[in-house]
């Protein structure tokens, strides 16, 4: 949602970002919500028919009190009882519509100034045109077509990525800046939502590549709603994680009596590991969760320890990790339970433990 939230349905989604655009841009897109005030018969037939009805008429209730508060909200709704009722608003509301649209536009749009001339110097020579470069900038509309349509496509088949490639100074960076970045962000240019707003970020420019990611989509163009999010993953604690250089997820996959079970891990590391790199620190820690604390857990019985005093609770643990690790020194072939059992037993076995040899 616009301010930071989860939004509990699609509607509540919807809504709320059509709301947040008409801040932006007042009187586009329009925005009609209608209400049927009549009261519905009750399923009386089946219980969990009946149960559903009256789950869903909570939802609707509830949603209307959180959003009715609002003006702009409580503007755009209206109410009917019949079809009837709802046919007359309807036909009300969409003439009233069209008759705006034969006088003017959906969105007023600043009308450029014409000036006779650009005031500042035109040939950018190996510089790159941006944004502001615009107006002066020619020769390129075909290209700026192919990439427009390119993007259409990909937003229609749910893949709305484009890259453009090209050799070094073939103006890749002025195509995108100064050709299609325009035709994007400016009302009315192109069909759709919008206007679009925009991030411009260079990995490669130095720095961590997550930070200037973090601070192009904190930009006024791009997503300052970001600054005053109140979630979880705060982007006003960004500095905290300065030192993040990966990401990673391992899914394990365990069969067990004939069933499958999938568990997924997320990691965090302060190392820009590789794929072989992460999959054998995953693995790494799995040996250390089989190696010791199982262990642990069937020599000393961790798992049932009634200890509840925190500075018993550390010293305990440290001295069972500590003959734990002797007893795994020990050459005998027997198990780390019959070990320990055999030190309380004989002081013989005892010593040959303590110095890691078997006499």
């Amino acid at each position: 949602m616009p301010d930071g939230s989860q939004p509990k349905t699609a509607n509540e989604y919807e809504i709320g970002w059509v709301l947040d655009q008409l801040n932006r841009t007042p009187g586009f897109p329009e925005l009609r919500v209608y209400r049927n005030r009549s009261v519905p018969p009750v399923p009386l037939q089946s219980k969990s028919q009946r149960d559903s009805f009256f789950r869903e008429w909570d939802e609707v209730q509830e949603f209307f009190s959180a959003w009715e508060y609002k003006q702009a909200f409580a503007d755009a709704c209206s109410g009917y009882s019949d079809l009837e009722e709802f046919e007359s608003l309807f036909r009300a509301h969409f003439r009233d519509f069209l008759a705006r649209q034969l006088e003017k536009e959906i969105v007023p749009r600043e009308q450029r100034k014409i000036v006779p001339y650009w005031k500042s110097e035109p040939f950018r020579g190996l510089r790159f045109f941006d944004l502001e470069h615009a107006p002066i900038f020619h020769g390129r509309t075909k290209a700026v077509g192919d990439v427009l349509d390119a993007l259409t496509r990909q937003a229609k088949s749910q893949t709305p990525f484009v890259l453009v490639l090209g050799a070094s100074g073939s103006g890749k960076s002025s195509l995108v800046r100064a050709g299609v970045l325009p035709m994007l962000t400016e009302v009315g240019t192109m069909t759709g939502e919008g206007p679009w707003r925009y991030a411009i970020t260079r990995p490669g420019a130095g720095g961590d590549p997550f930070d200037s990611l973090a601070a192009a989509l904190q930009a006024d163009t791009a997503l300052p709603e970001l600054k005053r999010a109140n979630t979880p993953d705060d982007w006003r604690e960004l500095e905290l994680w300065k030192g993040l250089k990966s990401i990673g997820m391992a899914t394990l996959v365990c069969v067990r009596d004939g069933k499958e079970t999938a568990e997924t891990r997320y990691y965090i590391s302060s190392l820009p590991v590789g794929v072989k790199v992460f999959a054998h620190a995953v693995r790494s820690h799995w040996g250390i969760e089989n190696s010791c604390h199982w262990s642990l857990d069937m020599t000393y019985r961790e798992d049932e320890s009634r200890i509840r005093e925190p500075h018993l609770r550390e010293n305990f643990a440290w001295l069972n990790r500590f003959t734990l690790s002797l007893l795994k020194q020990h050459p005998g072939k027997d198990s780390m339970v019959m070990k320990r059992r055999a030190c309380g037993w004989s002081d013989d076995f005892l010593t040959e433990v303590l110095a890691g040899v078997s006499l």
